[in-house]
């Protein structure tokens, strides 16, 4: 059953075009970001497309990523209430869990296939005829494997739980949109606040963003050192991680809870029930007579 929600779940995203209004939007800018020279992203790397630039890059798109989630993780909680479809739902033999998992997974499923524009844009970026190719190092897959990994995906997972759990408990695609707009205020106060804590171990471990740790360790590489080399990921990143990732599981376990399946019922006086019951009588089928004559099937074409 979950494989077929999984399923159903993406086809119907195929066929929407916004899904596609999405991959369009963050592929130009990243092609923009790759190919103007008024635009960089790397601080002082050389390379455009650099390690370092492709993760500042990643972690610039994790700022919007409650856009993304709302549209396509949110929404599917609350479709059914909003096309008045989900008394036909629920009223079938259907497993909650798996229905909400299918459409959650189909969510990030979405959501990462379109953040794979962005490695799609890099490959193409010195092909273009406006690109200084000076300004474009190697194409390095493995620096938008790892992006993607340990920032997109993580993050996904965490402010998806966050705006599941919204959706879940209002049941509206509004109030889901504003909790998208508090998740990224709240979410960047608290790494504007990180930058005045003076114990580094607890402002890397409170970045809900999970960039803090990887900033401190590369802040001071030299240019040389952010054209080529990944960025690595010490025991202060899983520490993150594994805080933020556990508080996600709680909140998912917690709009699966607050989502109920209710159903409309009218209530009425046990006299009154029995009062509307529908009163047959066999006389009505006495005179029922068959009748398979030729004249009979051509007067019912």
């Amino acid at each position: 059953m979950l494989i077929n929600i999984l399923s159903f779940e993406l086809k119907y995203w195929k066929k929407r075009v916004y899904t596609y209004v999405f991959a369009l939007i963050i592929f130009m800018l990243t092609i923009g970001i790759f190919t103007l020279e008024n635009i960089s992203l790397g601080g002082d790397a050389n390379f455009r497309n650099s390690p370092y630039s492709i993760l500042i890059w990643y972690y610039a798109l994790s700022l919007i990523l409650p856009i993304f989630i709302n549209s396509f993780i949110s929404s599917g909680v609350t479709r059914d209430y909003e096309n008045k479809f989900d008394q036909i739902l629920y009223s079938m033999p259907v497993n909650r869990t798996k229905i909400l998992l299918g459409r959650y997974i189909g969510g990030l499923i979405v959501v990462l296939l379109i953040f794979l524009t962005v490695p799609l844009a890099d490959f193409i970026s010195p092909y273009l005829p406006w690109t200084d190719t000076e300004m474009l190092g190697p194409w390095r897959w493995d620096a938008h494997i790892l992006s993607l990994l340990t920032i997109v995906l993580p993050n996904l997972l965490i402010i998806g739980s966050i705006l599941f759990l919204i959706a879940s408990w209002t049941r509206s695609i509004n109030y889901s949109f504003l909790g998208a707009i508090v998740v990224v205020v709240l979410f960047n106060s608290i790494s504007g606040l990180n930058d005045k804590i003076d114990n580094k171990t607890i402002a890397a471990f409170s970045d809900p963003f999970g960039f803090i740790p990887i900033f401190y360790y590369t802040k001071k590489w030299s240019v040389y050192e952010k054209n080529i080399l990944l960025f690595p990921l010490d025991w202060k990143y899983f520490v993150n991680r594994l805080i933020w990732l556990s508080l996600a599981i709680i909140l998912w376990i917690l709009a699966l809870n607050l989502h109920k399946f209710k159903f409309l019922t009218s209530k009425v006086k046990s006299n009154e029930a029995e009062s509307s019951k529908p009163v047959f009588s066999n006389s009505i089928f006495q005179n029922v007579s068959k009748d398979f004559s030729r004249q009979y099937v051509i007067r019912n074409l």
